[in-house]
C-alpha cells in the first residue's frame, strides 16, 4: 500500500476516518491525501459574493469557499503529518463530494480510500443518498468506512 486517499467533511466521522488514515499510513509508510468537495449553493454564492464585494475582493464565491476548505485541510493535514509522522498532502476540489472523491481516488492511483459515515433515517437515506454508499459502489480500490 503506497497511497491513501482520506475524504474529509470536517464531521466526526470524517474526523475518524482521518486519524485511522494517518495510523495506516505510518503502519504501511504511504503517502496520505486529504480530499474534501466544496458544492456550494446558489443561495449561499450570493451572499459570499455580496460579502466579497463588500470586502472589495473580486475573487468569486466558489474560490472564496475553496480557500477557506483549502486553509481548514491544511491545518488538518500538518496535525495528522506531525502526529504520526507520514506525508500529508491535500486537496479540495469543487462538485458533488462523491463524484470528486472517486475522481480523485482514480488520478491518485489509491490503494485505499477512507471515508467517514454518519447514519441517518431511512427518508433522508431515500432523498438525498450517502455519500459513503456512492463512493463505496463507484470506488477504483477498497473502501474503508469508519462511523
Amino acid at each position: 500500500m503506497k497511497r491513501i486517499l482520506c475524504a474529509i467533511d470536517h464531521s466526526a466521522p470524517s474526523l475518524r476516518a482521518a486519524k485511522l488514515a494517518g495510523t495506516i499510513a505510518a503502519k504501511f509508510a504511504a503517502e496520505l491525501l486529504l480530499v474534501t468537495a466544496v458544492d456550494v449553493l446558489d443561495a449561499q454564492q450570493k451572499d459570499i459574493q455580496r460579502y466579497l464585494e463588500r470586502e472589495h475582493n473580486a475573487d468569486s464565491s466558489t474560490l472564496a469557499v475553496a480557500e477557506v476548505a483549502e486553509d481548514a485541510l491544511r491545518s488538518r493535514a500538518d496535525r495528522i503529518a506531525s502526529k504520526y509522522g507520514v506525508y500529508v498532502a491535500c486537496t479540495v476540489r469543487t462538485g458533488d463530494a462523491a463524484a470528486q472523491i472517486i475522481a480523485a481516488a482514480r488520478e491518485h492511483a489509491s490503494d485505499l480510500l477512507v471515508v467517514g459515515h454518519a447514519s441517518r433515517s431511512r427518508l433522508a437515506r431515500a432523498f438525498v443518498g450517502s455519500t459513503a454508499r456512492r463512493v463505496i459502489e463507484t470506488a477504483p480500490c477498497p473502501v474503508l468506512v469508519v462511523p
